[in-house]
């Protein structure tokens, strides 16, 4: 049932992305507004969705620790950034009829705007706060046990990992401007604080955390490499995200110091 859910949702989003592609580029032209790597962005966090919860991960998450980890893990680390890179959100605003989109844009150009400046850091600080209180809440036992036990409330937590890691990651990424991808990078590392610490704590503890997996040495050796999944493999993908906006900034300002040479060339003396 679960699986079926999660499959109508996806086709949802694809074929609502897709539709708002094709509006978008016919406005304002091919590959403009939202570039041909975003929509590759897209597909990619849609096959890392697909992989974290309709694939046989999904089934193993329920009876081992590890594999419930690594699904997190995917979902945090991959399927989020990914998603947030591919602007969602304006690609879907496209996708509405042409009433209903002139309706919207008001209030979708304000969102953007509060995100501006100064508030760009109080939107980072607020998406950072949202993400780590959700990662700490649905990692304490009773609410971690919970998920595992009723696929409602497995449900329930991805969609809450989902949707403040892609808020998050949207910061991350400079809220659709590249100059910011700098101050960025740092975020990433600030990042992987909470996980890396909840992870090192898994590894570290002295019993087991979730009686749903088990109360035994099993458990336990089983709860240390969960932990060792979430410092160890999550802190590589959040490195290689950091590298990728590090070089994207970089880019940027390369390209940023063409155009002023450009325009320094053709102005008189």
């Amino acid at each position: 049932m679960a699986e079926t859910v999660v499959a109508l949702v996806v086709a949802a989003s694809v074929l609502l992305y897709t539709r708002g592609i094709h509006e978008l580029w016919l406005v304002a032209g091919s590959d403009r507004i939202i570039r041909r790597w975003q929509v590759y962005a897209f597909a990619g966090g849609i096959a890392a969705l697909l992989v974290a919860l309709a694939s046989p991960l999904e089934q193993e998450a329920d009876v081992n620790l590890v594999w419930h980890m690594t699904q997190h893990v995917v979902l945090l680390t991959v399927a989020a950034p990914l998603l947030a890179a591919s602007a969602p959100l304006t690609a879907m605003l496209y996708a509405l009829p042409s009433g209903a989109r002139h309706r919207v844009q008001p209030a979708w150009r304000r969102l953007l705007r509060s995100q501006s400046d100064r508030g760009w850091f109080a939107w980072t600080a607020l998406s950072f706060a949202l993400a780590t209180a959700t990662l700490v809440l649905w990692h304490i036992p009773a609410l971690y046990d919970s998920a595992v036990r009723n696929d409602a409330v497995h449900a329930v937590e991805h969609v809450s990992f989902v949707a403040t890691a892609m808020l998050f990651w949207w910061m991350l990424l400079g809220a659709g401007r590249r100059s910011r991808r700098g101050l960025g990078v740092i975020g990433v590392f600030v990042a992987t604080l909470p996980a890396t610490a909840l992870g090192v704590l898994m590894t570290l503890a002295a019993r087991p955390w979730y009686p749903v997996y088990g109360r035994g040495a099993d458990a336990l050796q089983q709860q240390q490499l969960a932990g060792a999944v979430m410092w160890g493999f999550g802190g590589v993908a959040m490195v290689a995200a950091a590298a990728a906006l590090f070089a994207s900034w970089l880019a940027e300002m390369e390209r940023a110091d063409e155009r002023a040479r450009a325009r320094t060339a053709v102005e008189p003396w």
